[in-house]
């Protein structure tokens, strides 16, 4: 099975799992505005740690909204992003 479909899977059946293999998206992104000076550094444990809050609390949205025309990666780091 392709790495999409099991975290499409994921998505569906487990999504506190699906959240947990994408932390290194999220600490990427973060460190992404911390190298354009967006973020400072001591504030990116912080940044992450809200980005999840977020992400737990919209995960039912971002279920019921993903329609599968990309690939669930592409799709949360644009929410991340955002």
């Amino acid at each position: 099975m392709d790495r999409n479909k099991v975290e499409i899977e994921l998505l569906k059946k487990d999504p506190g799992k699906l959240l947990l293999n994408y932390q290194p998206v999220v600490w990427t992104i973060v460190r992404n505005y911390l190298s354009k000076g967006m973020v400072r550094y001591r504030e990116q444990k912080d940044l992450v740690q809200e980005i999840n809050k977020k992400l737990l609390e919209r995960m039912p949205r971002i279920q019921a909204q993903y329609n599968y025309s990309s690939k669930l990666r592409t799709y949360f780091s644009v929410i991340i992003r955002n």
